[in-house]
């Protein structure tokens, strides 16, 4: 082998396989060898011009290349191998030469210069790279890319660069060899790890999960190049025996190296020093994991202060929207829990999403994989969690069957707002073993209840001390978040309160079954005096805190209750009268409301005019009450002689016997010595009586004297209908349906003298049924008053059905005069529902009060079925502008005024006045409308959106504008808010429209059209 020219070394006996002269081999390092026909018995290697002695110790192949394996005597491993697919090999055994070109000076020169490069790379990496972004790194640098085995010559080239495999993530970590860490013999000097860094809310890091209690504890850590140097820096340094400490110089506090498990090391704190089994052992926190444990004094090393520098790294966190289904984690959902994000097979970190942080509880966070996966829906999905902190909602109270319950007032606001609990063995008993058993719960589950600051969630129920010693717990739920406080009602007492975050704690579901014990209710009779000061003061002094049994007079959302004090014997007191004692006169005064708002009362009595007089319930009524039952306990005890009235004054009040009790009655007329004529003042009705029966007020009674009348006078809006007049069967009818001992709901319609009201059946709280609407379309009730003329006159504007004047039937000479013509209705109040029935343009829309629509839909279908009859055609000679017919229109019979008429060509123009467009229609088309279709007013109104103006500076809306807003708006429903009145007749309202049919939020048309830029 002397003669072997520089640089070549020979390879000999490859057994059973014959190789063709000239293929490309590669040598493990990076190097190119050639096959050549050379034989020689034995061989030597050549590296860097000197021999080395190889002996082969065994040849491989497989479908992808051929191996020759050996140890050289310089200890060096070395693999020389074919890459491709199979060879030909035939022949007997035979031997082969190799010539190998150990370097060219071609390779010399790639191979240096790509060693320079990665010392560059690495030069700034002292802390390591990971290997899956040296190509990045290399391509932003030198803008190529490295060659594709570029980690397996570094793996040759340990002077510029150590590759390391860390066992816990699978990566590869290059670090320059210069900065390879020397490890310290001994501790130098006491070390301090400084506590972990928080992220922040809306963070997102990539972490491993290092230790699970369950999902509401659990520890992370940040896969950071730092902290993975710090491992392998770790790892290096626990080769060393020497550095261990001795037993004498371990205590609490300190900061070392701990062993974890296998051959993983970690940065501790000693926590515990006890003894096990005669030796001595130390309880160790690791502070990058999480974790604790106890080891012996051969699992410790010291800590030098270079690995110091770096902070905790576990961070505790908790999972969002993630709550056990029990009482607290069951070992199957944190084994779920822990095979989701700790299995070894899973991906090498997860995604974190931070939402919130607590410096007592850490984190709170999404946690996913990198497929997405959400760790907190999974384990809500396959039923190991829940996504609020409280199970399914207790099932409702149930109200007793009787009329009289037993309670205690526990909340008290106004009048109309006070809460009462039920007071009996399945209510208030188990109530408090339950705020009991919640304290108990609390002190024995410590922290594990806590929730993280800031992460209450609105709606949801928890619990909290009712008191600082916590003896006893409520539930409550969290209504709305003020920061590090919450705004809470107490479910079970009914008051509302604002607390600590720190004060709620989880409320596990098992002890959420019994219902809400919170009754809303308010006082009969007190509705009206809701802000009144003395009233209110009152009512606090003489219920909060107190049981009463509370008469039920009505079952709404809010019960309204009379309460009753039975606890002295044979004597039972109204606590609703006795609060409404304190009142002044002006506050028992009583006044209509304004227009469009209304008042609860009784229909005591209707005057044959139609004049109603309605009693509101309120504190004047039951004083009224209170006092008459006074006066006539008096009255009927005292001889005649002592109060009988001889010479009676007109205009004078006295007490006069109704029935069973005295009533308040002013003398109207003295129609003899014997008789007079009086108004019950206080109830509405007159009569003619005896003297006799007439009493004097006494002075001890002044208070009768000075109650104001409690009987308030009104007219029923719109009745009788058109020019119909009363009969008996009418106000039978209005006293049939309004009964003197039901309750009615008034709402004033207008502020006449005296007002116009609309009275409503109390059907429930939001189903409201017309009095009004039901008798003026029994027509037949009233007494039909006919007139001579043709015209019609106007019709109310206001809510409520208004009837026109009848008209004569159309003829040949119809009078061509005409009055002005009824107006449409429009809504009565802002936020009112209508239904669009034709747009012409943003500026001119047409629509009806939603709440008539029905109304009109039965006329409608009245007029259909009346026009299948054959109806008298009018003349062209006939028609008169401004006057009311019906119109044939695609099919369907429609009330219509005529806007203009020409004869020449037998068309007239209509205006369709329940729907607000126009059309021209042949003159064949129109018929006679009888009085019956003329007296529901026109339904439709004209309205514009406020504000908007069509874009450029034409004055005209474009048709893509057009045709936008009717496709929002036409034949549909909507909230329309008044912003400005019409004028007149010709101008139109200015409406703002809303449409919450799809979500809670509010659609605002204008706004649409504007951020569409149809409009401006």
């Amino acid at each position: 082998m002397k003669d072997v020219p520089p640089r070549y070394a020979a390879l000999a006996k490859e057994p059973d396989i014959r190789a063709a002269e000239g293929k490309p081999w590669r040598i493990s390092d990076g190097r190119t060898v050639t096959v050549n026909n050379s034989i020689k018995d034995d061989w030597k290697l050549l590296v860097d011009d000197q021999y080395l002695d190889r002996s082969w110790n065994e040849m491989t192949r497989d479908n992808s290349k051929t191996v020759v394996t050996g140890q050289s005597s310089g200890g060096h491993n070395r693999q020389v191998y074919k890459h491709g697919g199979d060879r030909n090999v035939s022949g007997d055994c035979c031997t082969l030469s190799v010539r190998v070109n150990v370097k060219s000076s071609q390779d010399d020169a790639e191979n240096e210069m790509l060693r320079e490069r990665i010392k560059k790379i690495m030069e700034k990496k002292s802390n390591g790279l990971f290997s899956t972004r040296l190509a990045k790194e290399y391509e932003e640098q030198f803008n190529e890319s490295p060659p594709s085995d570029i980690i397996e010559r570094l793996s040759s080239w340990p002077d510029i660069v150590t590759v390391e495999t860390i066992s816990l993530t699978g990566q590869k970590i290059l670090y320059p060899t210069a900065n390879s860490f020397t490890p310290l013999p001994q501790q130098t000097a006491v070390c301090t790890i400084s506590h972990v860094i928080l992220p922040k809310p809306g963070d997102r890091l990539r972490v491993k999960v290092t230790t699970v209690c369950d999902c509401s504890k659990f520890y992370v850590c940040k896969m950071s190049a730092p902290f993975v140097s710090l491992m392998k820096r770790i790892m290096e340094l626990t080769k060393h025996k020497d550095n261990m400490p001795k037993v004498g110089d371990i205590d609490i506090g300190m900061f070392c190296i701990a062993k974890l498990h296998d051959d993983d090391w970690g940065r501790a704190e000693i926590i515990q020093i006890a003894r096990r089994q005669g030796e001595v052992c130390y309880g160790v926190y690791y502070v990058d994991y999480g974790k604790t444990d106890t080891v012996p004094v051969m699992s410790i090393r010291y800590i030098p202060s270079s690995l110091c520098t770096l902070p905790a790294q576990a961070m505790r966190c908790s999972l969002s929207d993630c709550y056990p289904s029990g009482e607290c984690w069951q070992e199957d959902s944190i084994s779920e829990f822990k095979s989701l994000v700790m299995n070894p097979s899973a991906a090498l970190y997860l995604v974190m999403d931070v939402i919130n942080v607590d410096c007592d509880h850490g984190c709170h966070v999404k946690l996913c994989t990198l497929n997405n996966l959400d760790i907190a829906s999974k384990l809500v999905e396959e039923g190991f969690a829940l996504t609020t902190p409280i199970g399914p909602e207790p099932p409702d109270l149930q109200y007793p069957d009787c009329q009289d319950w037993d309670v205690l007032v526990c909340y008290v606001n106004t009048t109309t707002d006070i809460v009462v609990r039920l007071v009996g063995e399945e209510t208030s008993a188990k109530l408090e073993d339950l705020e009991c058993t919640l304290a108990t719960v609390a002190k024995q589950s410590s922290r594990d209840l806590d929730i993280v600051s800031n992460l209450a969630t609105v709606g949801c129920v928890y619990m909290t001390p009712s008191d600082e010693d916590g003896e006893v717990y409520n539930r409550v739920r969290v209504k709305s978040l003020h920061g590090d406080k919450v705004e809470v009602e107490f479910l079970d007492h009914g008051d509302i309160d604002i607390i600590e975050v720190q004060q709620l704690k989880m409320l596990p579901p098992k002890y959420n079954q019994l219902p809400y014990q919170a009754i809303p209710a308010k006082l009969t009779g007190l509705e009206s005096f809701e802000n009144n000061i003395s009233i209110k003061k009152n009512l606090i002094e003489l219920t909060l805190g107190k049981t009463f049994v509370a008469a039920v007079n009505n079952r709404g959302t809010r019960v309204s209750l009379t309460l009753w004090d039975t606890s002295d014997e044979g004597v039972d007191k109204n606590i609703n009268e006795m609060v409404a004692m304190v009142l002044d006169i002006e506050e028992l005064t009583l006044t209509f409301p304004e227009v469009g708002e209304t008042v609860e009362g009784c229909v005591h009595y209707i005057s044959e005019t139609g004049h109603v007089f309605f009693q509101v319930l309120g504190p004047g009524l039951k004083t009224l009450e209170h006092m008459t039952a006074v006066v006539t306990e008096t009255y009927d005890n005292l001889s005649i002689a002592d109060t009988c009235v001889t010479c009676p004054v007109q205009g004078q009040l006295y007490c006069a016997k109704c029935m069973e009790s005295w009533c308040r009655v002013e003398v109207l007329d003295v129609l003899s010595e014997q008789s007079v004529q009086v108004l019950f003042v206080d109830f509405g009705n007159q009569d003619v009586i005896d003297v006799s029966q007439l009493r004097v007020i006494a002075a001890k009674d002044s208070k009768i004297k000075d109650l104001p009348y409690q009987a308030l006078e009104c007219m029923l809006h719109g009745l009788p209908p058109g020019q119909y007049s009363w009969t008996d069967e009418a106000l039978d009818r209005v006293v049939e349906l309004a009964p003197e001992d039901e309750v009615r709901i008034l709402k004033v319609i207008a502020s006449s003298t005296p007002p116009q009201v609309e009275l409503y059946l109390c059907a429930n709280d939001t189903n409201l049924v017309s009095i009004n609407e039901i008798i003026s379309n029994e027509t037949y009730l009233f007494q039909e008053e006919v007139k001579e003329t043709s015209a019609v006159s106007d019709i109310s504007n206001t809510s409520g059905i208004s009837i026109g004047t009848d008209i004569v039937e159309p003829s040949g000479d119809v009078d061509q005069s005409r009055t002005q013509l009824p107006a449409p209705q429009i809504p009565p109040d802002s936020g009112d529902y209508i239904y669009v029935t034709w747009v012409e343009d943003p500026r001119n829309i047409w629509a009806v009060v939603y709440s008539q629509y029905p109304i009109m839909c039965e006329m409608m279908d009245k007029m259909q079925d009346f026009y299948k009859k054959e109806t008298p055609v009018v003349d062209v000679s006939d028609v008169v502008e401004d006057e009311l017919y019906a119109a044939l229109y695609d099919y369907t019979w429609y009330r219509v005024v005529i806007k203009s008429v020409s004869p020449e060509a037998n068309q007239v123009k209509v205006h369709f006045v329940d729907y607000g467009d126009n059309a021209s229609l042949d003159i064949s088309m129109l018929h006679v409308l009888p009085n019956s279709f003329r007296r529901l007013p026109f339904q439709a109104f004209r309205c514009k959106l406020e504000g908007l103006s069509p874009v450029g500076d034409e004055d005209t809306w474009p048709k893509d504008a057009v045709d936008r807003i009717r496709e929002l708006i036409q034949e549909k429903v909507f909230t329309a808010w008044i912003l400005n009145t019409a004028k007149d007749s010709t101008d139109a309202l200015s409406v703002t429209l809303a449409d919450f049919s799809e979500s809670s939020k509010k659609c605002f048309i204008h706004k649409i059209l504007l951020e569409e830029g149809l409009a401006k």
